[in-house]
């Protein structure tokens, strides 16, 4: 998958990359068949969207890791984890 830090994304060159991105459905295959992380894949798309490549819009999938978090839990758990609290 994409997104495991521990395997290197693939080198691709721009061609590759536009040809990769023009036939996926979604960013997730993007970054699954080019071996890069998610951000990475969005950001290099960002980059050649700015350059004047007109890449075609993907479908963002859900990254379950960014999702369902209960941020005031979270929050309080920081505090009491705060050296110093108690």
């Amino acid at each position: 998958m994409g997104n495991n830090r521990n395997h290197r994304a693939k080198r691709l060159s721009a061609d590759e990359f536009i040809r990769i991105w023009q036939a996926a459905e979604t960013v997730e295959q993007v970054a699954e068949e080019t071996g890069a992380h998610y951000t990475a894949v969005l950001s290099r798309a960002r980059r050649y969207r700015e350059r004047g490549v007109q890449l075609r819009e993907l479908q963002r999938s859900v990254r379950p890791h960014n999702y369902g978090n209960d941020w005031d839990a979270l929050r309080a758990l920081a505090v009491e984890l705060r050296p110093g609290s108690e």
